[in-house]
C-alpha cells in the first residue's frame, strides 16, 4: 500500500523517540515500524476519540447535576469516585493529543493537548510533556527516567540515592506507604506544575497558567460549597486512580542502572501490559498496551490491539522477553518488590 505523508511523519517521531536507544540506527525496530506502517496502523481514529470526548464530557455533566441533588453524604461520596474517573479519561485523552495520536496536525493536538491539560485536568501540559517525553526515552533507566526519581525503592540499587533516615525507618514499611500516597499523586503533579509555570516568562505559560486558575475556580466554588466535606474527599480517589493507572506499567519491573548503555528493546523489556478487553482498555486509557505505546508513541491508542499481534510476532522472532499479566497480579507484584527490598 502507499505509505501516506503524514503516517511518514509520525514514524519519524517514533525513530526520534528511539533516537538515544539506537532505535533509528537498528534495522530491527526499523522493519517493526515499516511492518505496521503497511498495516495502516497509524491511521487517525477520530470516531473513536469523539465518542471518548463526548462520553467523558457527559460523565462530569452528570457528577456535576448530581451534586446539585443529592442529600446523602455517602451517595455524594460515590458521585466525587464518579467524577474523578471522567476526570482521569480526560487526562487520558489529554495524553493522547499530547503525543500527537488524535489529529492529523501536530498543531491541532497540540492546541487541544493546552487546553483539555489546562482548562479540564488542571494540569500544566508543558511540564508533563517535558517529564513525560524523558520517561519515553529511557523507561525505568535510573537516573535518566523521572519516573524512577521518586522516594520508594524498587531496586537495591536505588538505595545509594536514600538517606539513612528513609533506609532504617521507612523502607520496611513502604510496601504500605506506597497505596497510603497513592492518592496525593494528583496533588504532587499540581504543585510540581504550577511551579513549572511560575520559574517560566513567555505567553504559553501564562496562558496555561490562566486556564489552570480558571479551572481551579470553579472547582473549589461549584464543587466544595455544595459538597460534605467527606464527599469532598472522594476527590482524593482521582489521585489514586492515575496511580494505578501508571503503576502498573513500569514499577516492578526491572530497573536499569545508571551507568549501563541504554538500548531501545529495553522500550519491551522494561515494560509491561495488561491482559486486554473493553472495561481494562477504557479504564487504562488503553495504557493496558504499554509495550505498543512505547514502541509507536504516536500510534492512536484504539490501533493497539492490532498492534501486539505483530509485535508479539516479532518479539518472537527476536526472543526478547514480552511480559503481559493481570492487572491484580501487577498490583501484588509491586507490593511485593516494595516488601522484598532490604540493604545489603
Amino acid at each position: 500500500m502507499t505509505i501516506q505523508s503524514y503516517e511518514r511523519e509520525k514514524a519519524a517521531v517514533c525513530f526520534q523517540v528511539m533516537h538515544t536507544g539506537g532505535g533509528d540506527t537498528d534495522p530491527r525496530y526499523q522493519s517493526l515500524v515499516a511492518t505496521v506502517l503497511e498495516a495502516g496502523l497509524f491511521k487517525r481514529t477520530y470516531l473513536s476519540y469523539v465518542f471518548l470526548a463526548v462520553a467523558a464530557t457527559l460523565g462530569l455533566v452528570s457528577s456535576f447535576y448530581l451534586m446539585t441533588v443529592l442529600q446523602s453524604p455517602w451517595a455524594l461520596l460515590l458521585n466525587g469516585v464518579w467524577f474523578a474517573c471522567w476526570s482521569m479519561q480526560f487526562a487520558m485523552l489529554s495524553h493522547d493529543l499530547s503525543h500527537g495520536e488524535v489529529f492529523k496536525s501536530a498543531k491541532a493536538n497540540r492546541f487541544f493537548a493546552v487546553l483539555v491539560w489546562s482548562l479540564i485536568a488542571g494540569l500544566s501540559e508543558r511540564y508533563w510533556f517535558k517529564k513525560h517525553n524523558s520517561h519515553h526515552e529511557n523507561p525505568n533507566h535510573d537516573g535518566h527516567d523521572p519516573d524512577v526519581d521518586i522516594p520508594f525503592v524498587f531496586d537495591s540499587s536505588q538505595l545509594k540515592d536514600h538517606s539513612s533516615f528513609y533506609i532504617r525507618y521507612l523502607l520496611p514499611y513502604q510496601h504500605l506507604l506506597f497505596w497510603l500516597t497513592l492518592p496525593l499523586v494528583y496533588f504532587w503533579i499540581i504543585g510540581s506544575s504550577l511551579w513549572h509555570l511560575f520559574t517560566k516568562r513567555n505567553s504559553g505559560a501564562v496562558l496555561e497558567l490562566f486556564l489552570i486558575v480558571v479551572h481551579y475556580v470553579f472547582i473549589f466554588l461549584f464543587v466544595f460549597t455544595l459538597v460534605t466535606p467527606l464527599a469532598a474527599l472522594a476527590f482524593l480517589a482521582g489521585g489514586a486512580y492515575m496511580g494505578i493507572a501508571f503503576a502498573p506499567n513500569h514499577k516492578s519491573e526491572d530497573v536499569i542502572d545508571a551507568s549501563a548503555p541504554y538500548s531501545w528493546v529495553y522500550q519491551i523489556t522494561s515494560t509491561r501490559n495488561i491482559f486486554p478487553n473493553p472495561v481494562t482498555s477504557f479504564m487504562l486509557g488503553g495504557l493496558n498496551f504499554q509495550v505498543e505505546h512505547h514502541l509507536f508513541p504516536t500510534m492512536p491508542r484504539y490501533r493497539y490491539y492490532q498492534a501486539q499481534q505483530v509485535v508479539k510476532k516479532f518479539c518472537a522472532q527476536e526472543q526478547i522477553e514480552y511480559s503481559e499479566t493481570t492487572w491484580f497480579q501487577t498490583m501484588r507484584d509491586i507490593h511485593q518488590q516494595l516488601k522484598s527490598v532490604r540493604p545489603d
